[in-house]
C-alpha cells in the first residue's frame, strides 16, 4: 500500500543526507484533461557512517514517467513511475 511504502522509505532514509533533482521536462497534452510527462532525474544519498545496515552511499540517474489528470479543476498525479538507468551503490567496506 502507499502507507507501507511511505513508512518503509522514511525508515530507510532516516539520518541520510540526500539530494534529488529533476530536469528537462517533456510534456505532452494527451487531452484537455490529461498530460503525460517525462522528467530526467538524478539523486545522491549518503548514509550515516556508523550504520552497517545500509551502504555508504547511492547515486542514481533515470526518468520519471508521469500521467496527470484534471479532476474538479485540480491537476492530480494519476500515475508515477521511476525508471532508473544507472544506480551506483557504494558498500561501506569500500570506503576508507
Amino acid at each position: 500500500s502507499v502507507d507501507e511504502f511511505v513508512t518503509t522509505s522514511a525508515r530507510y532514509l532516516e539520518g541520510a543526507r540526500t539530494i534529488h533533482q529533476v530536469h528537462n521536462a517533456e510534456m505532452e497534452r494527451v487531452s484537455d484533461n490529461e498530460v503525460a510527462a517525462i522528467w530526467s532525474m538524478e539523486d545522491y544519498l549518503v548514509f550515516p557512517p556508523g550504520d552497517d545496515t545500509r551502504p555508504s552511499s547511492m547515486h542514481g540517474y533515470g526518468h520519471y514517467y508521469e500521467t496527470w489528470v484534471l479532476e474538479d479543476g485540480q491537476w492530480q498525479i494519476a500515475k508515477l513511475e521511476l525508471r532508473r538507468t544507472i544506480l551506483e551503490i557504494m558498500p561501506k567496506e569500500l570506503v576508507q
